[in-house]
């Protein structure tokens, strides 16, 4: 679907509560607004806003899921129906199969990377190796010979790096560790449920103000979960990822 020509292409760099700052390629910054409630842009985000008068509104977020392994018939199946909420909640969410190294699957890709820094993130045996190497020949081959100098074994990802994908340096993939060097430790516990699309619009409708959405009663969110037929239904394996988050960001910080 082409975008709108009214929409202009920027960079979140600071957020306050509902209010971003947006830079724009020109390096002009300015405060943006989401549109309604849905849209929930972090620093970092690349996003499409549009002006209104000295302010604006961000438009869209860009978020892609990749489930590799599609060769995998039967696994991928039962993975593929367990981002049928993510589907629904209008992310976009992509096929692969980086084993089979396909042409088509890689030019798709790279065509949702084309002019974006990415972030590529996964435990081990998902592809992240095998993606970038895909997309970027020989970017490992460094990282593998400081590997073996350093008499550590094979390649595991221990550092954050950037690697360029394109000649122009206007797409760049970025190799992070695995996901226990990856949190939500920054969201405080009561505003998690804000940061969840599909649990957002329950979001002032329980009896307490103060619901936690875990066992009180009167609980909008709870509601929503035993009523399929709710115009925005949650699902039990949604609001099971909420419980488990909620209670990992009330843990103790550790330093």
């Amino acid at each position: 679907m082409a975008e709108r020509a009214d929409l202009l292409p920027g960079l979140v760099v600071a957020s306050y509560g509902r209010h971003f700052l947006v830079e724009t390629p020109d390096g002009k910054r300015l405060t943006c607004h989401p549109r309604g409630k849905k849209s929930k842009a972090v620093v970092g985000d690349q996003v499409l806003w549009q002006g209104t008068h000295d302010e604006g509104t961000i438009e869209k977020i860009k978020p892609l899921v990749a489930l590799n392994k599609s060769d995998l018939v039967e696994p991928f199946a039962k993975a593929w129906a367990r981002l049928l909420p993510y589907r629904t909640m209008g992310y976009g969410v992509l096929p692969l199969s980086l084993r089979l190294s396909s042409p088509t699957d890689s030019a798709e890709l790279l065509g949702h990377l084309q002019g974006k820094t990415t972030l590529v993130l996964g435990p081990s045996g998902a592809g992240k190796s095998t993606l970038i190497n895909l997309l970027v020949p020989g970017a490992l081959v460094v990282t593998g010979e400081i590997s073996q100098a350093l008499n550590s074994g094979k390649h595991t990802t221990t550092s954050t790096t950037l690697y360029w994908v394109d000649a122009g340096r206007t797409t760049a993939l970025i190799d992070s560790p695995g996901f226990q060097e990856f949190g939500l430790n920054h969201i405080e516990p009561t505003r998690l449920a804000g940061c969840m699309p599909d649990l957002q619009p329950h979001i002032g409708h329980c009896k307490f103000y103060n619901c936690t959405h875990l066992h009180e009663p009167g609980c909008a969110v709870i509601a929503a979960i035993e009523s399929p037929d709710s115009p925005h239904p949650v699902g039990k394996r949604r609001y099971q990822i909420y419980g488990e988050l909620f209670a990992e960001l009330s843990q103790p910080q550790r330093y």
